[in-house]
């Protein structure tokens, strides 16, 4: 049986997404295929567009057959921590065969090589790498860099060694690829953090690589059928946003109806499978906008402008004395992120520090995490009907407890893996406020207990 595992965000499910996975299944001739999952909030820092339910049903009408909620500290955590959250989900279920992913290059026996180097901890790649953040630098620029004068010195003294003849290709190939161009692609650096943790587990899960189609990660603009998350999110914004109520009074045929007539000027929908354009035009909920936290957000911040906040996770006392001292500046979440930008420290991280303060992720998260193995539970989201026997091979093989029914999580799990599962509770009720802003409606927002599995 093989069994294809993906790790994914879905914000929101694209065609790029619905080709992956097709392609995928098609290439290894998978039986099933397994989602690892993002939920109500994301590795960039911000809340998602369509609660995680919706994403995953997106996902499992357009050929996923099960999704399961990647823990939320990892969710939005940087991409190692997230890879672990995601692989090592996958991992517990005990049948993933293979790993998918996306990656800029085609060149997957780059990558592996790459991750093999960070894994062994190469001490002058580390040397270097800790050298330059010491001068200002951000990670992935010192990383890249350092890793550059490795290569150069490598190249340059004719050195072969086992110890650096790492992964599937020497070390001295990587001296004609442009290492900084590989290392600041958001997809390569994900596939290198999922091979990183297939290492690290001694894992024989086989890793499959399909390379990007249409636009980059953050393209702001539509580009055609395969387009970025980014620009389909920007265009359902300008396009609908205000419009949901009359939307969601739509029947299925006027859905497409109204797609057709629209398509030259609401150039999202051709970027989309028709399942995820019926989801978003005719769901309840209303779609969630990344300013939307601000509120919340400066309410946290002001409420403990008196602490430090270099308690939670990621956020050093430099940085929680740099948005102490800036505090009465606070607009809203884009301005502030816009304040406290800095040459060493990118957008996407700084997002993801106030995220966590909003979150209450602390350090000790991580630390009870990490100590639990990332991936302490499988919490199911939704699957295909047409797949039960997936759900049984993973009870056969899996020891993992699984999470079904929330109501029976403190029933199932020992008192440390429920008190990293309420973690998920809580940033749960947070989006539900989020929805609720906008909706006014508590009696038909449903919250993580009496929200049903998604069954398609």
């Amino acid at each position: 049986m093989n069994v294809l595992g993906i790790v994914a965000e879905y914000n929101p499910f694209h065609n790029g997404h619905e080709y992956q996975i097709k392609e995928l299944k098609k290439q290894i001739d998978a039986d099933y295929c397994i989602i690892a999952m993002s939920g109500n909030f994301l590795q960039r820092g911000i809340p998602s567009i369509l609660s995680k339910h919706c994403r995953a049903e997106m996902a499992l009408r357009a050929g996923a057959d099960l999704v399961i909620e990647i823990p939320s500290v990892w969710a939005c955590s940087s991409a190692e921590y997230f890879a672990n959250g995601g692989v090592n989900t996958l991992l517990n279920t005990g049948v993933i065969t293979h790993l998918g992913f996306g990656a800029e290059t085609t060149k997957l026996s780059m990558l592996k090589t790459l991750a093999r180097i960070f894994v062994e901890n190469n001490p002058s790649v580390q040397s270097n790498l800790f050298s330059m953040i010491r001068s200002g630098n951000n990670y992935a620029t010192a990383r890249a860099n350092s890793l550059n004068t490795l290569i150069d010195f490598v190249s340059a003294n004719k050195i072969l060694t086992d110890s650096i003849n790492s992964g599937d290709i020497h070390l001295l190939e990587l001296a004609d690829s442009n290492i900084n161009e590989v290392l600041s692609a958001s997809n390569n650096i994900l596939g290198i953090e999922y091979l990183k943790v297939l290492l690290k587990n001694n894992s024989s899960v086989i890793p499959i690589s399909l390379p990007r189609k249409g636009g980059t990660y953050n393209t702001q603009e539509i580009t055609g059928r395969f387009s970025s998350a980014t620009s389909i999110r920007n265009d359902i914004f300008k396009n609908i946003d205000t419009n949901l109520d009359s939307y969601s009074k739509m029947e299925a045929d006027e859905i497409q109806k109204h797609a057709s007539d629209n398509a030259s000027t609401i150039t999202w929908f051709e970027a989309v499978p028709e399942t995820t354009r019926k989801i978003i035009l005719k769901n309840e909920q209303i779609l969630i906008h990344e300013d939307d936290i601000s509120s919340m957000l400066g309410y946290k911040l002001f409420l403990e402008k008196n602490k430090t906040y270099s308690d939670y996770a990621d956020c050093s006392v430099n940085f929680s004395n740099k948005i102490a001292n800036n505090i009465y500046e606070y607009e809203n979440f884009t301005q502030f992120r816009h304040l406290l930008k800095s040459k060493d420290i990118t957008y996407t991280r700084l997002s993801r520090i106030l995220l966590h303060i909003l979150l209450n992720i602390k350090q000790t998260d991580y630390d009870l995490g990490k100590e639990l193995g990332y991936a302490p539970y499988l919490r199911i989201l939704g699957f295909n009907k047409n797949s039960k026997d997936l759900l049984s091979h993973i009870k056969q093989n899996s020891n993992s407890p699984m999470i079904t029914k929330v109501a029976d999580a403190s029933n199932i799990l020992d008192n440390k893996k429920y008190s990293f599962f309420e973690k998920d509770l809580y940033i749960s009720d947070i989006y539900n406020q989020l929805i609720l802003q906008k909706k006014n409606n508590a009696t038909q927002l449903k919250n993580e207990f009496n929200q049903p599995l998604v069954i398609v």
